[in-house]
Formats: structure tokens, C-alpha cells, sequence
């Protein structure tokens, strides 16, 4: 996986012109069993330990968790909806945690409409991951979130 890119190559729905106009640098913490960069991650590790705590989840279900931090960018006419884990064999949960308060909202595209999860610190939104999302741009704050896919 490449740390430092919006997209990496699971996410079919990106092309490689919206690719390099976004603005955004990624960190795995934690894949296929594996916690990575023991230091940087301990706020991570509280937040998926209180994540996973209130949801009755073990480390056993999670199959992956990045953090993301997104720059302030023009806004885009042609967001990509996209979900997190495509083609997985299996149902799955996504997670966002919101590190800090920002614009930018993420859109879920339930049924014919929209719903808006606006970024406030400390707030997490939890869907199936089957449902097509938007990860909404910043255009005048930083936006960090904290992404979490499990089962």
C-alpha cells in the first residue's frame, strides 16, 4: 500500500486525473492483523479501543484502519463515490472518526438521496460498508480522520 496518496489502488471509481488533484496523505495503522509504527499510533490504538469497546468488536474483526489528513482544496464538480473495501466476499462495517472539526462533511448515498455526517471533533459515523460514500474535501480546514473497516 502506498502511505502517502488519497487513493490507493482498490478504489477503482478514482481516476488517475482526480488522483493527482487531491490533496490528502494516508497512513495504514493497522491491516491484516498487523499494527504498524508501534510510536505513531498509540492515539489511534485509544481510538479503536473505544471504538471497538462500544461496539462490542475484538481486533479479530477489524481488517484495516488508516488515518487520513486531507489539505483545503478547491472544490471539486465530480466528487467520487466510492466504498471502502470493493469486491471483499463478505459484509462489513465502515468507520470514520473524526479527529478534528473541519468542513468538508462526508456524503452517504443512501437509497435515491444523500446524507451529510459534518466533521466535529471526536464524532464517529459507522455504516455498512456496501453504501457508496463521499469523502467530503476540506476548502478551508485540515480534515483527519481516523478510517475503520471491520466485520
Amino acid at each position: 500500500m502506498n502511505r502517502f496518496t488519497a487513493f490507493d489502488s482498490s478504489h477503482k471509481q478514482v481516476t488517475n486525473e482526480q488522483r493527482n488533484k487531491m490533496m490528502s496523505f494516508r497512513h495504514p495503522v493497522y491491516q491484516n492483523g498487523k499494527i504498524f509504527d508501534q510510536d505513531g499510533t498509540k492515539i489511534a490504538k485509544l481510538i479503536i479501543d473505544t471504538v471497538t469497546n462500544t461496539l462490542g468488536y475484538t481486533y479479530s474483526n477489524i481488517e484495516n484502519v488508516i488515518c487520513q489528513l486531507q489539505l483545503p482544496t478547491p472544490p471539486s464538480k465530480n466528487p467520487i463515490a466510492h466504498v471502502d473495501m470493493p469486491g471483499v466476499p463478505f459484509d462489513y462495517y465502515s468507520c470514520v472518526y473524526y479527529i478534528n472539526d473541519a468542513d468538508g462533511p462526508t456524503v452517504l448515498k443512501i437509497d435515491d438521496g444523500e446524507v451529510l455526517v459534518h466533521p466535529k471533533q471526536g464524532r464517529a459515523v459507522v455504516f455498512s460498508g456496501n453504501i457508496y460514500h463521499i469523502a467530503g474535501k476540506p476548502t478551508e480546514d485540515i480534515r483527519s480522520i481516523l478510517n475503520m473497516c471491520f466485520y
